[in-house]
């Protein structure tokens, strides 16, 4: 079994820098295609650094600690990544001592949700904690009730699918949607994602981006991460379909690769997918190392 969790952990964590990566040089266009993606070294963003830290105090807490996890963000925090504007306010408030339950703006974006993934793995066997940590995790930065419920369904799809993929089951698209939305219905975001009856597949990326636009808002960008990987057979169809979107290409991108690669699993990532990953501090080896030890606690916490 331990096998099979790091594949689908380490191809979750490994998988949503990857999106993130490639997505990064095309944030803003739109009109994107398949030629244009090239695959050369690049440079994470926020949504790598920020997963991270949730990541990092997964490990040291054995479990969410929301104010450790303000800490890791401060002490991971680079400007040069691409944050939002509204974080360094965050941030700096963060440094001079506010609680980490005071700090968060009334954003509707998408930052909680790009982040999230692992929470989704964690907490795969336990919905209430999941949704409970989920919100916690949301609520440092991002205090909208539309986002926060977003980033909470991002993060159960996320774990729906690494179970179904540790439990060998294929996924189907409209049994996949009504599953993640049984435990969240009345939401907006749950609104949003019946919109699919609309989305043709003979085009899919850019039917999701007439649909949703693909920009920052959360409940948004959620569904495009979503469609785009349940319209995928495979984890670079499903990253090249959220690129080809347009719009906020590096968190469609993190989303997309973080829950394509929950299913796939790292070995079934190309290598030069894997190779335009930097190796920073805590780039590729550093995520690697964070799956691995990530993969343990979860082995002891999930029972099938």
């Amino acid at each position: 079994m331990q096998n099979s969790i790091y594949d689908k952990v380490s191809g979750c964590l490994l998988g949503l820098a990857i999106g993130d990566t490639l997505g990064m040089p095309f944030e803003g266009y739109r009109n994107i295609t398949k030629e244009d993606i090239i695959f050369f070294k690049g440079r994470y963003t926020d949504d790598t650094q920020m997963m991270i830290g949730i990541t990092e105090t997964l490990i040291e807490k054995n479990g969410f600690d929301p104010a450790y996890c303000a800490q890791r963000f401060v002490e991971n925090f680079e400007p040069y990544r691409g944050y939002g504007g509204r974080i360094y306010g965050i941030m700096d408030k963060l440094r001079k001592g506010y609680r980490w339950d005071e700090v968060g703006t009334d954003s509707f974006g998408n930052g909680c949700c790009m982040r999230i993934a692992p929470i989704g793995l964690f907490y795969a066997n336990d919905i209430n904690a999941l949704i409970e940590n989920a919100r916690l995790s949301s609520i440092i930065t991002h205090k909208d009730k539309e986002a926060v419920e977003a980033a909470i369904l991002f993060a159960y799809a996320v774990s729906v699918s690494f179970k179904m993929a540790l439990n060998k089951q294929k996924i189907e698209k409209q049994k996949f949607i009504q599953n993640i939305c049984k435990h969240f219905d009345k939401t907006k975001i749950v609104k949003e994602l019946g919109k699919y009856k609309n989305l043709n597949a003979a085009d899919i990326s850019k039917n999701i981006s007439r649909v949703y636009g693909c920009g920052v808002m959360a409940i948004k960008s959620v569904p495009c991460a979503i469609y785009s990987f349940l319209y995928s057979k495979k984890f670079e169809q499903a990253v090249t379909n959220a690129i080809l979107c347009g719009g906020d290409t590096d968190t469609v991108g993190a989303m997309t690769g973080a829950l394509a690669g929950s299913f796939y699993g790292i070995s079934n990532i190309p290598e030069k997918y894997i190779n335009i990953l930097e190796e920073s501090d805590k780039g590729k080896s550093y995520i690697l190392n964070l799956s691995k030890k990530l993969s343990l606690l979860i082995e002891k916490k999930l029972e099938f």
